[in-house]
């Protein structure tokens, strides 16, 4: 046991030299220009990102491990060190910061992960691993670090180079103001930034900015969390997939799921968005794999009968997605109507502490409202998602692709192979099904992330099918084939980051805005010029031109990065145009003016780069943004009308 704590306490030291680099690799590699020196900023990108990700989740996976008994491998002691993490960073961090002039950040949150790492790892030097931790242990710790690596080195250009978009850069804010103020949520002066995160958003940002607090305020600290995400996910699936699984799971079937779940992070990360362009792995692929984890933690913990931890993670995904109760719903409707007998006593204890995570997650604003704290913006809130379900549609048969392309292929099939499936895999397939339908059917505001966990659900289907487990090797070169085809499939239209917001940025001034601090008003202000500036423009393109000039990306590029030196095209200040500016627009004491008739003209069309994202995932305008009944070809109805509720 000697040997086993000094091990451990050599491990975590380690960790915390190599996540000490982090800020010099983040600011070192996103000031390169694109493509240079790729190698070596992947390799310093990679070590950090993994060893600060490893300490971070330390404390939570240790104090796991060392109060765990007998186990069969380590899902429930992952998933478990998840909680516990996220439990202990999100309050102590906030607690420390009273005492101390600055967030914690850097070597002083390295010190503080190391500290609270001690009592797990003093709990495992004492009572040892617990039985059963090394099963399978060398086939998850492979998966679970080759994933996201494989999705670093694939994603390197968009990770390190690709400018933000609007809903990237919002993200970063959110998470940059979790780290000064302790609290995801804005203060209601914020304006439109307090819109997000909701209630049902906010895990995303605390677990996000942890990251955030070793590699500084950049882009790809905005990015990186997803590579741990990818990490619990890969563990939540193996566990799933091996759950009562009658063959064990051959390093080739690893290998396959392994690629299917890189496949599934770079399909959202090339196409998941509501930016005109591209997609910005900030927001919402360094969200859903965390949705998805939560899911699969309420799965697993239900079939584990650990009901402590089932209730946490009922929680968690009440804080991760506005569908959550649909999809809880949908899993304790599916075991009601596969498992036999049916399991009444683990269905009503589920349903009652769903009740009662649900309460919690009511009761929560009323005390933030009454302590005057700031409360969740409402963006994403579950009301928003009934609201969206007023309108139907069953025209838009693209959406099967963002099923059926992000886990190569075959595993979109194996939900229809019922007689091929045993009970977990037959109520995976209905949930499947379910969630599917949820957001196929809505008319309007659909993009491949909302269909997140049914890919995954789909890929565990497919590793449990009957003939699957009997012919491993053929089913391990269908899913490698699918995996490719799959990959083609997604493959973005341009490879190349995007850049354009610096370039457009770089002909903008803000006069008027401090630079040197953040104010959510300004950000208002410059909304509204841009919005009366530019509206004839949005409308002549379609709304493109708006989507693709966020005024929080413009504040972003113009206060706070390095840009080319030109002569300014728009100027933001207090007062009035002065001879030879052309006005553009009044709002609040500012004035947006353009320095020429030729800069006026050409206006926000700059922001419109070659778009990198393909036909298949491609949402247009009027689906994204649209609303009310439709005929034609592709017909909208109103359900609140046919029913008689309109």
């Amino acid at each position: 046991m000697g040997g086993l704590g000094i091990g451990l306490g050599l491990g975590l030291l380690i960790l915390a030299v190599l996540s000490t680099f982090a800020g010099p690799v983040a600011e070192f590699a996103t000031t390169r220009p694109v493509g240079q020196g790729s190698l070596v900023i992947y390799l310093g990108v990679a070590v950090t990102a993994l060893a600060s990700s490893a300490l971070i989740y330390a404390p939570g996976i240790l104090l796991a491990l060392g109060l765990s008994g007998p186990v069969q491998g380590m899902t429930s002691v992952v998933l478990k060190g998840l909680i516990w993490s996220m439990l202990w960073l999100t309050l102590a961090p906030g607690v420390v910061s009273l005492v101390l002039p600055q967030p914690l950040t850097g070597v002083g949150f390295s010190l503080f992960l190391i500290l609270s790492a001690l009592p797990g790892a003093l709990l495992v030097a004492h009572r040892g691993l617990p039985e059963g931790a090394a099963l399978n242990a060398g086939q998850d710790m492979a998966a679970l670090l080759a994933v996201p690596l494989l999705l670093l080195a694939l994603l390197l250009p968009k990770f390190v180079w690709e400018n933000f978009n609007g809903d990237g850069v919002h993200s970063y804010y959110s998470l940059r103001n979790m780290v000064l103020t302790g609290s995801p949520f804005w203060p209601k002066e914020a304006g439109n930034m307090a819109s997000y995160p909701s209630l049902s958003t906010s895990s995303a940002v605390v677990f996000s900015s942890f990251t955030l607090r070793f590699f500084g305020e950049n882009e790809l600290s905005a990015r990186l969390s997803v590579l741990p995400q990818m990490s619990f996910l890969t563990v939540a699936v193996l566990g799933l997939v091996r759950w009562r699984r009658p063959a064990p799971l051959g390093n080739g079937a690893v290998v396959a799921l392994g690629l299917a779940l890189v496949l599934f992070a770079a399909t959202l990360g090339w196409h998941a968005t509501y930016h005109p362009s591209f997609a910005d792995i900030a927001l919402p692929l360094a969200r859903e794999p965390l949705v998805v984890v939560a899911a699969l933690g309420v799965i697993w913990f239900f079939l584990q009968r650990e009901y402590l931890w089932l209730f946490a993670f009922l929680l968690l995904l009440l804080l991760s997605i506005p569908s959550a109760v649909g999809l809880i719903g949908m899993w304790l409707g599916a075991v009601f109507l596969v498992w036999r007998p049916i399991p009444w006593a683990r269905l009503f204890l589920a349903g009652g502490l769903t009740v009662a995570a649900m309460a919690v997650t009511m009761v929560a604003p009323m005390v933030m409202v009454h302590f005057g704290l700031p409360v969740p913006g409402d963006e994403f809130s579950s009301g928003n998602l009934l609201r969206r379900l007023r309108f139907v549609s069953v025209a838009e048969v693209e959406r099967f692709w963002f099923w059926l392309v992000p886990c190569g292929l075959l595993p979109g099939l194996a939900v229809l192979t019922w007689f091929w499936q045993d009970r977990l895999s037959r109520a995976l397939s209905l949930v499947a099904l379910g969630y599917f339908a949820l957001f196929y059917l809505q008319a309007y505001r659909v993009l491949p992330h909302h269909f997140a966990p049914v890919p995954i659900l789909s890929l565990i289907v497919f590793w449990r099918l009957a003939p699957v487990v009997t012919r491993p090797r053929l089913a391990t070169g269908l899913a490698l084939a699918g995996v490719a085809a799959g990959l083609w499939l997604a493959r973005p239209d341009d490879w190349a980051p995007n850049t354009a917001s610096t370039s457009f940025a770089a002909g903008w001034r803000l006069e008027s805005i401090d630079p040197g601090a953040f104010h959510a008003e300004d950000v208002r202000v410059l909304q509204d010029l841009i919005s009366l500036a530019f509206s004839e423009q949005a409308l002549a393109t379609e709304g493109l031109v708006r989507g693709a000039a966020s005024p929080i990306m413009l504040y972003y590029y113009v206060t706070s990065t390095d840009l080319p030196d030109m002569p300014p095209e728009f100027i933001m200040r207090k007062g009035a145009a002065l001879p030879g500016e052309v006005l553009m627009a009044e709002s609040d004491g500012h004035v947006l003016v353009a320095t020429s008739p030729e800069a006026a003209e050409v206006g926000l069309l700059p922001t419109l780069a070659q778009s990198s994202v393909n036909a298949r995932f491609y949402v247009p305008r009027r689906i994204l943004f649209g609303t009310g009944p439709k005929d034609g070809p592709r017909p909208v109805w109103d359900l609140a009308a046919l029913t008689g509720l309109r």
